[in-house]
């Protein structure tokens, strides 16, 4: 079973009482731990509470922990647990069967083994070590089958003394006390003994009865006061003068096995077990009162354990570990006895203090007079009591059929008038001088002497008390101001009486802002000194000023109230208001705003809270439920349970136990799973209590009742984390648990990884550069060799064919016709050696200077301009003879001005044409210009190689222009920014 899943499995069995197995009598409720909640074993020996706070729990199959939600056990110490002694600083001493004599120390992981048990030998005495306990100079006392015995640490040594020269059935053969340094009394089964470090002899008691006593427990109950149990019997003995204080037959056979003292609600307590019941004990009187019993199927009890510091009784039984409660201080619930065999449910409606005594109504119509002891006396009124009150020292019951009074001996029926005779009177109220009678209709007043009709307070029709309308209370304030409360079909269900008007009206008609009234219906109206009166109803309470004017609103909208459903309603002495829900008593603060809840958890016997309310002194209010009459001290039902005490349970990593240190956690890349356990170590009902945490200083976030914090796949980085908890009051406890978590990062989350990263990308791409650098250098030397190759064999032969044909033109008379054959030779070899320039000037791929550039078109420029008598004119500004231009550039400019002076020469019958390139601010501007016939429109960019000359400038980033006026010319602009 997972940790969430057992601690919602503890909330639920802290809320019930195994009823099948334990019976808690006397105000004390029986919660049952066993294996099905985390026990390693259903067998408890004995437990005990270290320094801390954590419960520790002997059992069958080892040791383990509580801290009130979650049983953790520690594999180290196994088998089963015999005996169980707290050292004090955190460490224990134990005894088990199969490994013998051994301390534990579970907040440093270290045990170690005493005194191993022997399994060779046939003593059965030298390996049995029952009993426990440590003296203030660290002797280990316990005993075996024959013998009492100490464990000297010092000369690791044992001490043994024999009580009988034979083996017993039992090695529990006595118990350990200490008063007094260096003295150690041993109640054995044989005879009260003392030991004594100076001599080092154990010497049996002087007194005849002490020495031959059989005890089978005893306990320290005082600074000088031994408590034994005998046969039957209790003695009390002053170990300082060796007598005894008293002797007390306790009733019982059956032999006491355990002794304890404790503190209940706050009076000290002398606690006595037997195998099966449990006991308090009152030293004056020797009386024992049974608190608890084992039910027939609840095995059998070992051992008793009280802390001292809670009201907590822990049973250790052979059913599991049992935990008694004590009723609440704050709540003392009390049984309507006659109500108890009516079937379905009977409600106390109203608890009136009477003399020495109380009036008790009930939702049946019967009333009781009673002293809340036992004794309840049913009042002879022959009709159904809807409601009582006081008049004088006589009770005024109304009921369905008519008015009563009752004067403590006789009940008389007030009736003499027809007007009131079988009246269904609903609520009644007692003035100075008046008794107002709320019934279907409209009040009736009657003169409080001779309950007449009065004749000085007259109520006129009013339209508050058509048959629709529905009133449930009258109430007068301390100026005499009488009020209703109830349901009106137009309106709002507040009415007062107005002395002039003789007759009641709307407080709606009073109150300006009608968004102040909680609803239409409305239940009860109480005093207030704060706020003069208070009117509860559906949709929680409003405040009304003498005036009779609304002033404030506790609303459902607006306040986080338990339920909608407000009935009782009062203020107490500190000025807070208490009023109840069908989900228990809230209680609203005016000075602070808040609200606090008060239910179940805290005492009352339901949280249907809808029925008795009455205020009995400044401090006591009488709630009425099913059967049952709770006096709530006001005073003390919200002091809170808690101690101001927040420990971390437990810590768990990756699903492993991990030790905090220092409040720091530091958590491994691969650690990414936590499970955070908390714990108040209040051991209370885990229903009354929540958790928050804040991470970072950031907004609280609830947990709930399960003190159980889990962080998964978190980044890494530093982690503040605060957890608080509060009662079920929303009283948050000052202290507040702190601790720092730190989540190392894995290395690919580093700084040196990413900057790693970056390394071997650089490389990589130095790598790839070097390569594809490696291979232009290749590229560049290949087209090299075959330009030059191209250079010297094609160039060389050209020029050959050249020279050669001008010879031959030269030194023979041709024919006309051959001459002209051999002249078109010679041109177009001089054109083939243009281009064969062009081609090898390509093939290098090398960085030109501008002025390179520029050189070679005016070059051009005048090689195929001159053929057609066009005057070229050409002009480079503003750049230096070192600006080169990346090859790509080049060779795209280059091819750009030459296709533009071809087009000239071939096509623009032109007499003049020019070149000019210019640098400014990094701007290169090409302007090629002619005065020729211009250039068609239409063919723009479809003819002459124009359409190739803008892609070339496209290509390199360029931007071209083409201006042109027919027959006055045509200029070209290619401008590109560096």
């Amino acid at each position: 079973m997972n940790l969430t899943k057992r601690i919602l499995l503890l909330l639920v069995c802290n809320c019930l009482c195994f009823n099948s197995i334990l019976f808690a009598q006397n105000k004390f409720t029986a919660d049952l731990y066993n294996a099905e909640l985390g026990l390693p074993s259903n067998h408890i020996e004995a437990c005990t509470m270290d320094s801390t706070g954590f419960l520790w729990v002997a059992t069958k199959r080892g040791i383990c922990r509580y801290d009130g939600y979650n049983f953790q056990s520690y594999p180290t110490v196994s088998g089963n647990i015999l005996s169980l002694f707290n050292v004090g600083n955190k460490k224990f001493v134990y005894y088990t069967n199969t490994g013998g004599l051994a301390e534990f120390d579970p907040y440093h992981k270290l045990k170690g083994t005493i005194a191993s048990t022997q399994f060779k030998d046939s003593d059965p005495s030298n390996d049995h070590y029952n009993n426990i306990f440590v003296d203030d100079a660290g002797r280990i006392w316990c005993c075996d089958f024959s013998h009492i015995k100490f464990y000297n640490g010092k000369p690791r040594k044992f001490k043994s003394f024999a009580l009988i020269n034979y083996d017993s059935p039992t090695d529990r053969l006595a118990t350990f006390t200490q008063f007094r340094k260096g003295q150690i009394w041993v109640a054995s089964l044989f005879g009260l003994y003392t030991w004594n470090e100076q001599t080092n002899k154990l010497s049996v008691s002087k007194d005849t009865l002490l020495s031959k006593l059989n005890c089978s427990t005893s306990a320290r109950i005082g600074s000088d006061s031994l408590l034994i149990a005998a046969k039957g019997n209790l003695i009390l003995v002053q170990p300082s003068s060796q007598t005894i204080l008293s002797k007390t037959n306790i009733g019982f056979n059956d032999a006491v096995i355990s002794i304890t003292t404790t503190l209940i609600s706050g009076k000290k307590c002398i606690l006595i077990a037997s195998r099966d019941k449990v006991y308090t004990l009152s030293m004056s009187s020797g009386q024992l009162t049974e608190i608890f019993t084992v039910g027939p199927n609840g095995g059998m009890i070992n051992s008793l354990f009280c802390s001292g510091q809670d009201d907590f009784i822990w049973i250790s039984s052979t059913q599991g570990l049992i935990k008694l409660t004590p009723s609440s201080n704050a709540v003392k619930n009390i049984m309507v006895t006659p109500l108890l065999s009516r079937p379905g449910e009977n409600a106390v409606t109203q608890v009136i203090k009477y003399r020495t005594g109380y009036f008790v109504n009930t939702s049946i119509g019967e009333c009781y007079f009673t002293y809340l002891d036992g004794y309840w006396e049913k009042l002879p009124i022959p009709s159904h009591v809807n409601h009582i009150a006081l008049a004088d020292d006589k009770l005024i019951a109304g009921t369905s059929n008519g008015l009563f009074t009752y004067n403590g001996s006789y009940v008389s029926k007030v009736g003499s008038l027809s007007a009131i005779q079988n009246l269904f009177i609903k609520k009644v109220l007692v003035t100075e001088k008046h008794i107002w009678l709320l019934t279907k209709n409209k009040p009736l007043v009657l003169d409080k002497t001779s309950y007449s009709i009065a004749s000085d307070l007259l109520i006129r029709d009013s339209p508050i008390f058509i048959q629709e309308n529905l009133w449930k209370d009258i109430h007068s304030d301390v100026a005499g101001t009488v009020y209703l409360a109830g349901w009106m079909r137009s309106g709002y269900g507040l009415a007062v009486y107005d002395k002039k008007a003789q007759t009641f009206i709307p407080i709606s008609a009073r109150t300006k802002e009608q968004g102040l009234f909680i609803g239409d219906y409305y239940n009860r109206i109480a005093d207030s000194k704060n706020f003069h009166l208070l009117f509860s109803g559906y949709g929680g309470f409003n405040t009304v000023n003498e005036k009779g004017i609304v002033t404030q609103m506790i609303s459902a909208d607006h306040y986080n109230l338990a339920n909608d459903h407000v009935e009782g309603i009062a203020e107490m002495p500190n000025g807070s208001i208490w009023f109840g829900t069908e989900e228990g008593i809230q209680v609203w603060s005016p000075k602070t705003n808040q609200l606090t809840l008060v239910t179940s958890l805290n005492g009352l016997p339901s949280n249907n809270v809808t029925y008795g309310f009455d205020v009995l002194n400044d401090n006591t209010i009488a709630i009425g439920s099913n059967k049952v009459i709770s006096l709530l001290n006001t005073d003390k039902i919200l002091t809170s349970s808690l101690k101001n005490k927040l420990v971390l349970s437990s810590l768990q990593v990756n699903g492993e136990n991990r030790k905090i240190v220092a409040n720091q956690i530091a958590i491994n890349p691969n650690e990414r799973n936590l499970q955070m356990s908390f714990s108040t170590l209040n051991f209370c009902n885990a229903g009354k209590i929540e958790y928050q945490y804040s991470i970072n200083g950031g907004k609280w976030l609830t947990l709930g009742h399960s003190p159980v914090l889990v962080f998964s796949n978190f980044k890494p980085g530093d982690y503040a984390i605060k957890v608080r908890v509060s009662d079920n009051q929303d009283q948050w406890q000052p202290k507040q648990l702190q601790f720092n978590l730190v989540a190392l990062p894995a290395f690919h989350e580093t700084i040196w990884f990413i900057i790693v990263v970056i390394f071997i990308i650089v490389i990589i791409i130095w790598l790839l550069f070097s390569f594809r650098l490696r291979q232009l250098k290749k590229l560049s030397a290949f087209r090299s060799s075959v330009s030059q190759d191209l250079h010297d064999d094609v160039g060389a032969t050209l020029s050959s064919i050249n020279i050669l044909s001008a010879m031959l033109a030269e030194q023979t008379k041709l024919p006309e016709k051959s001459s002209l054959y051999l002249q078109r030779i010679n041109t177009d070899v001089q054109q083939l050696q243009l281009k064969l320039d062009e081609i090898i000037w390509s093939l290098k791929k090398e960085d030109n200077s501008l002025h390179q550039i520029f050189t070679k078109l005016v070059n051009y420029g005048y090689a195929i301009l001159d053929a057609k008598n066009i005057v070229f004119e050409h002009r480079i500004d503003g750049v230096q003879k070192d600006y080169f231009l990346p090859y790509k550039i080049n060779r795209n400019l280059y091819l750009l001005v030459k296709e533009a002076l071809n087009n000239i020469a071939k096509h623009s019958t032109a007499t003049r044409a020019s070149f000019t390139i210019s640098l400014d601010k990094n701007r290169i501007s090409i302007i090629v210009t002619d005065n020729g016939k211009g250039i068609a429109e239409d063919k723009t960019y479809k003819r002459n190689g124009i359409s190739g000359m803008k892609e070339r400038a496209s290509e390199i980033g360029a931007v071209m222009s083409i201006s042109t006026v027919e027959n006055k010319g045509t200029e070209i602009r290619v401008q590109k920014k560096m």
